[in-house]
């Protein structure tokens, strides 16, 4: 949701990303050159940006957590096994 409504605030200004996929590093370095003249919308940008900046960020922290704690469980024998099969992320 945060991302979208970053989207949907940049596009009312007539913004458009056109340098290929979104939400990569090379997309959130023209995020980060984004200004605004009027002071409220260059707050709303900010806030919504430092948003979509804290759930990736927090998800991060959480994927970090579930593999900390799936390396040392009773499963971790199994996921590792699971792991091998074909399509699975390494």
């Amino acid at each position: 949701m945060p991302r979208h409504r970053l989207g949907k605030l940049l596009l009312r200004q007539g913004i458009v990303w056109s340098g290929g996929d979104a939400w990569t590093g090379k997309h959130d370095a023209w995020l980060r050159r984004q200004r605004f003249d009027d002071p409220a919308r260059q707050v709303a940008f900010e806030s919504d940006y430092e948003a979509v900046a804290n759930i990736v960020a927090r998800r991060d922290r959480l994927d970090a957590a579930i593999e900390a704690v799936a390396a040392d469980s009773e499963f971790t024998a199994v996921v590792r096994r699971l792991g091998c099969l074909r399509g699975s992320p390494p």
